[in-house]
């Protein structure tokens, strides 16, 4: 059985239309523009996607991946069909970190989501800094619960 990326690899789906809740393109530029920021703002916003996409590059290189980053507004990234913020992905490529360790946190982290859906008192996000940063393992809520409440919540039990 593979394990982490490898097994992920090829899964994504391409030529898929990205656009705001309308299913309209947007692009960076656009959305700043539409907002009314000034053509500095504008150029600010260049310079920080020319920085996303540089980013982009280090983590497909370091994850041997095709992930792309999506111009849409909010400028997030997408690999394997998980979806990183700006944060996550620079504290990703900032910090080397390895593509089983971090989906080790975005499995919790998505599991505290169907948590919070379900109203569980016990469910808490947490970010990705503080997690590699020694986030103590008392303060996790057991895998067998997690698990439930992922259960429940594709099975729509509350």
């Amino acid at each position: 059985m593979e394990s982490g990326l490898q097994g992920l690899r090829g899964t994504r789906q391409r030529g898929g239309k990205r656009g705001d809740r309308m299913g309209r393109p947007v692009r960076c530029g656009e959305f700043l523009s539409d907002i009314g920021l000034s053509e500095d703002m504008t150029s600010l916003q260049l310079m920080y996607s020319a920085a996303c996409k540089a980013y982009v590059e280090k983590l497909n290189e370091m994850w041997e991946t095709d992930g792309e980053w999506m111009d849409d507004g909010y400028c997030t990234f997408d690999v394997v069909d998980l979806f990183l913020s700006n944060w996550e992905l620079r504290y990703v490529v900032d910090n080397g970190i390895d593509f089983d360790s971090f989906l080790k946190w975005y499995d919790y982290d998505m599991q505290m989501l169907y948590g919070i859906a379900l109203g569980k008192k016990k469910a808490r996000r947490i970010n990705i800094d503080h997690w590699f940063e020694g986030f103590p393992e008392e303060a996790k809520v057991p895998k067998a619960e997690r698990e439930r409440w992922e259960r429940d919540y594709f099975n729509g039990i509350k």
